[in-house]
Order: C-alpha cells, then sequence, then structure tokens
C-alpha cells in the first residue's frame, strides 16, 4: 500500500507516459505522410500558377464584381 505521496506521483508518472505515448503515436502518424506524385506536384503547380496569376490582378475586381 503506498501513502498519499507515492500514490499521486505515480498517478502523475502514469499520465506523463499516457501523454509521452500520445505525441509520439501523432508524431509517427504525421512523419509519415507520402510525397505527391508527379501527376499530384503537376497539379500543385498548375493551380499555384492559377493562383498567383489571379491574385496578382489585385482585390479590384472584386469590387466591380468580374469574374
Amino acid at each position: 500500500v503506498l501513502d498519499d505521496s507515492k500514490r499521486l506521483a505515480k498517478r502523475k508518472l502514469i499520465e506523463e507516459n499516457r501523454e509521452k505515448r500520445r505525441r509520439e503515436e501523432l508524431q509517427k502518424s504525421i512523419g509519415h505522410k507520402p510525397e505527391p506524385t508527379d501527376e499530384e506536384w503537376e497539379l500543385i503547380k498548375t493551380v499555384t500558377e492559377a493562383h498567383v496569376a489571379t491574385n496578382a490582378q489585385g482585390s479590384h475586381w472584386k469590387r466591380k464584381g468580374i469574374f
């Protein structure tokens, strides 16, 4: 039987270990994201270029309602 201080310390240690495991699992799941394929990179490039071209026009087209 543990006294109160040891019981609380053990409870805190268990909770810290749970949090550590949760963080490690999250890092594993984040770290294993696959790279986009060549086809996906091409799509990303196309969309980015279109966005930059549209954004480069400025916000004045929004006020005029011209699309």
